[in-house]
Order: structure tokens, then sequence, then C-alpha cells
């Protein structure tokens, strides 16, 4: 960024590089020539009009629209845009770059990349009206990759409701021991048939008497016992077989492999008593009529082996496990496999349950609160700052990383839990998620930088020796224009935090109330008193998924109180160059201003110092 240093003397223009129908047209504010720090030189024809770009950051925006400039370029001389547009040359499908330029220097500031919206146009020598769209924090990445799923290559003969469910990523310690909050779902991955001397037979007629396969005892998987079935048919009889699992129902087929027929004896077989049919999903009730293929009416009756309750690796040694299908619970160790695409994930197996219900149509739950879940540069993934980091890290959007790594110590102290899972036909866009879910709980906000993404960190609990700069009014600064409140609409003093969420019912277990009644439940709160009084109760209510610690709640909610409950003022001063030179948006300064009676009161900074000659203007937000 520029230095209020650079602008001594030079005006402010603004570039334009139009790439529009394979060729890159070069427009500016006024005739110009750019010329880099390598001496390249670059011809702008004065043919673009452009609003001033806004400096103001809202202290909370993760939700603002990405920037639009309004432009209008006078192509008349530059290119006959209706013929372009006759040739099938897309102005709507152009895309720019708009830059700040330091005339008479070689430094200029990229202030929005990305494409033309909504091009209004007319004859040759008509001027084009237009919107400049930046589109730097679109996200076209989509999480988690599309092979972290169950499915027949990650789980081999797998079937169930799991089947074609996302993974899911663990993040922090979700789950709350006291509350009962469970953190994360677990998905069944694998599945195991037992066969036992009651249940190990196969009687079936291939036309010309009855013939009996024996099945081993033991544990098998569906691809196992699928194999066992059809080697003991084959060796029972005269013909071969092949023996199918569909992988969405369970559903078991078995086939003639010569297209010849043949009947099950469910029911009349010798065997009838300890029949594998019940094991492998018939309706033993009655005998099969003769056929080529045979599909059983249920899925296999087989219980869940081994659960997921993650797509990577997990900080946790061990977890607790609940079936919601009848409230069963036991604790397992967490084991590190390889699926059948060598992804490493976190199971547990639960083939020895002795309390757990293992039914493979089963709901389960587990709690991961102990260790935690994923690392990220080799420590939990837990504190804000670094959840933001290894968000963007899945992405395809430009963040300045310094940006980021100058508040993350900051935003670490709030611990975020829970989990990210993406809907079977829909996979999950990070950066919406952070929007979503992670920036509205952090005093942050974001803006469009040269660098890409850029943050501003709110210290709502900032004192006097914070301040990085001392404005007195009079002497070292001189106030710009009136002082004006902010809006009376935006003012709470009633807040209620839910959060702790039970994953299980998805409903919120623990609650963080802030208040300024001395007689309401919660926290009692003299400024939220005050504002009461002044303003009549106004409450603020909201709740995380992605919060089980009483600590960061609190901080949460403490954040709110101290940006909503008291009406700010919002004031603009002009300061000389020497103290207006190094300062940023989010800065603390401290104002006196004995005409307004102020008082060493603390202010942030709201808007990009702005050159004026040799002061700079500065947009100033009170904190109390």
């Amino acid at each position: 960024m520029f230095l209020p240093s650079d602008h001594r003397g030079r005006a402010r223009r603004f570039l334009l590089d139009l790439d529009w129908g394979g060729y890159v047209y070069h427009l500016g504010t006024d005739d110009a020539v750019f010329v880099d720090d390598d001496g390249s030189e670059t011809r702008y024809s004065g043919a673009l009009e452009v609003e001033d770009v806004p400096l103001e950051v809202a202290v909370r925006n993760a939700d603002a629209p990405a920037l639009t400039v309004p432009a209008v370029i006078h192509f008349d001389g530059v290119a006959d845009v209706p013929l372009r547009i006759s040739q099938g040359h897309d102005l709507g499908a152009a895309f720019c770059k708009l830059y700040v330029w330091l005339e008479g220097t070689s430094k200029r500031v990229l202030l929005l990349d990305g494409q033309v919206l909504d091009p209004l146009w007319g004859a040759a020598h008509e001027p084009v009206s237009l919107s400049l769209l930046d589109t730097r924090r679109e996200n076209a990445q989509r999480f988690p990759p599309l092979d972290a799923r169950v499915s027949p290559a990650t789980w081999s003969g797998m079937y169930g409701s799991s089947v074609e469910q996302f993974y899911p990523w663990v993040i922090g310690k979700p789950g709350d021991n006291a509350t009962g909050a469970w953190g994360a779902p677990a998905l069944v991955v694998e599945t195991v048939l037992k066969v036992t001397t009651s249940n190990r037979y196969i009687d079936f007629n291939e036309g010309v008497g009855e013939v009996t396969a024996t099945l081993g005892v033991g544990s098998y998987s569906p691809a196992e016992l699928a194999a066992e079935v059809v080697a003991e048919m084959d060796s029972a009889g005269t013909d071969t077989y092949t023996a199918t699992i569909e992988a969405g129902t369970g559903l078991w087929t078995i086939a003639s492999a010569s297209g010849g027929t043949f009947r099950f004896l469910w029911s009349s077989g010798t065997n009838a008593a300890n029949t594998a049919g019940t094991l492998l999903g018939a309706d033993t009730s009655s005998d099969t009529g003769s056929d080529s293929s045979h599909t059983f009416a249920s899925r296999a009756n087989g219980s869940a082996r081994r659960l997921l309750i993650a797509g990577h690796e997990v900080a946790e040694a061990a977890v607790e496990v609940i079936n919601t299908q009848d409230d069963s619970e036991e604790a397992f160790n967490v084991a590190s496999v390889d699926d059948g695409t060598g992804r490493t994930v976190a199971t547990v197996d639960i083939d020895s349950a002795s309390t757990l219900g293992v039914s493979v149509s089963g709901s389960y739950f587990a709690r991961i609160n102990g260790q935690g879940g994923l690392e990220y540069r080799g420590a939990l993934l837990e504190g804000a700052g670094d959840v933001i980091a290894w968000a963007y890290d899945q992405t395809d959007v430009p963040v300045n990383r310094g940006s980021l790594q100058a508040i993350a110590p900051a935003l670490n102290a709030y611990k975020l839990a829970g989990y990210i899972m993406a809907a079977p036909n829909e996979r999950v866009d990070l950066v919406a998620w952070l929007r979503t879910h992670v920036f509205p709980i952090l005093p942050v906000s974001l803006y469009d930088g040269p660098q890409g993404v850029e943050f501003v960190l709110w210290r709502w609990g900032a004192k006097a020796g914070d301040a990085v700069a001392q404005l007195v009014e009079g002497d070292n600064a001189e106030r710009s224009g009136r002082v004006e409140y902010g809006p009376r609409a935006a003012i709470r003093n009633e807040f209620r935090f839910d959060y702790a969420l039970d994953a299980n019912g998805r409903k919120p277990t623990r609650r963080e109330v802030v208040t300024g009644d001395r007689l309401a439940e919660g926290t009692f709160s003299r400024i939220c008193s005050e504002s009461r009084t002044l303003y009549g109760a106004q409450p603020w209510e909201s709740s995380s998924a992605y919060v089980y610690d009483p600590v960061t709640a609190a901080r949460i909610v403490r954040n709110y109180v101290a940006e909503l409950t008291p009406r700010h003022v919002l004031a603009q001063y002009v300061v000389p160059e020497y103290i207006g030179a190094h300062l940023r948006r989010g800065d603390v300064v401290e104002v006196t201003d004995a005409e307004l009676h102020i008082s060493e009161r603390l202010f942030f900074i709201t808007s990009t110092p702005v050159d004026e000659g040799e002061f700079v203007r500065l947009g100033l937000r009170s904190l109390n």
C-alpha cells in the first residue's frame, strides 16, 4: 500500500486493464503513461470514469458483498463496441483489473481483480456503462476431496446408510461430558457377518435333488462371505455360481454363472432349522421358485464392525461412542487405518463391543474431546486463527498471510470445536463456511487488499496503553466535519449465546447470558442496565455449532456487549503526516477534543488513512 508521503504533490489516477475478446484495453481516468520498475511503458487512454472506491471497513462485514465499482467507458476512438459484440465478443464475459496509481511514479495498487457485470451500450460513439466486480473472494474449490466418502472404492462390500456419505473433518475437541453433548457423527464403514453352527447351511436343488453347501464357522466381511458362499455352492453342486451385494441396500444376489436354474430349499431342506438364509437376508418362510438368479428380500443380517470418526488422523487416543438406536454407550481406542484409496482415517473397532449396540442400521456419534481431532502444523487445530488459515489453505482464494499471521495469536484465544461434513450431493465451500460459522463470532473484518483478503482485528478490550497515537484537537489533530452517532437500531443490551451443540439432535446444551436485568438469569452488566434505561430492552440472540469452551463463549458475548451496547460515535480528524503515516485500519487511538468535551477517549481507525497534501484524514469509531 501507499504511505501518505508517497502522495505528496502527486495526483491519484485509476487505471483499468480490460481483457475483452482476446485483446487487453488499457483505460485510465486521464491519458497517462505508466512505467513500471523495470522501465516497461503502458499507455492508458483517458476513456474511463469511475466512482471513488469506498475506504471504510465495517466492524462486522464477513457477509458483505464483494466490492463492485460502477464505471463508464468512452470507447469512441478506442473500440467499436457494437461491432465487436456482433462478432461474438461478449463484453459481459470480460475480465478486469482496476488499480489506483500515483501519477509520475511506478507505484500502483491493485484495488479490484475480477469481471465485468451488466454492460449497457448503444452506438459506437455512445459511452458504455458497466460495473466492475471483484471476484478474488470467490472460491471454486469444494471440500472435502471427492474420494473422501464411503463407497465401494473406499470400503469394499460396505452397505447401508453410510454409503455415499462424506467423511467428517473434526476440529478441536467437540463434545461435552458435563452436559452429555456428543461431538461428531461416526459412520459404519465395515460390517461383519458371523457364521455359527446354527446358521451355516444352504440347502438347494439344481433339478436333480437336494444338495447342501456348508459354510465355515467364523466372522466374515460381506466380500469374504460372498466368496465362501460361492466356493461351497460350487463344491456341493454341479453348476458354478456368483454372489454379489448391492452397495446401497446390502441385498444379496446369488446367480448361476452358466444361466442354469436352481432353487433354495429354505423351509423344506434337511437343514432348514440351521439355514444360512436368515443371515443372508432371505425370506426363509418358504422355498424359492426355480430360477437362474435369486435376489433376497432383505439386506444381510450383519453387525457393524468398524466406525469412522474422522476422514483424517486425530490426536484423540480413545473416544466414547453412542448408538442412538438403543442409547447404548461404550469407550473404544482410536485406530488409524487406510481406506481403499490409501487415505489414512481415524476409526474405532467395535467388533468386540460389550455394551454398545452394533446394528448396521444404528446411528452413531462420538465425543472427541480429550486430545481432540485434526492436527495442523504440528498442533491441534482449535484456535480460530489457525482454523481460518487451514480453511483458506483448502481454497483458491488469495490471502495476505502476513495480515492473518499478525492477528492469529489474538484469534487463537478463541477455541473452536465441531465437525465439517458435506452433504452427499453438495460439498462445502469453506469460504462460505467461514463467513457463516466463524467470522460472525470473532472480532474481525475482511477487505480486499492487493495481495488478497486482508484482516482487521477489533480489540474491544483495549485500554489506554494500547493506543498507538494520542490525538488532541487543536494541537496535532483537526476535526473534519461534525460528529454523528452510530445507528440507534444497532443497539443491543440483552445477550444470549447458545453453544455446546449435541450432534445427536442438533441442540445446544450450554448458554451464556449477559443482561441488564438484575432479576434475570445470567451475568449482570452495568452498561447493559444503563442501556436498557435509555433505549429499552434490546435482545441479541445467537448460537454456534463450533463452540464448546465456556471461556470462548464468554469472550464472544463480551465482545458483542462492548460493540453493541454503548451508543458509539463516528468522527473524522485530519492529522500531520508524521502521525498518520503508519496508522492502519483497526488501530486504537486516543482522542481529546475540548470542544466536544471528549477527554482521552479511545477510538478505532475504520478507514484507510487518506492523504490531503501534507496531512492525513482518518475515519474513527469510538470503542465506548
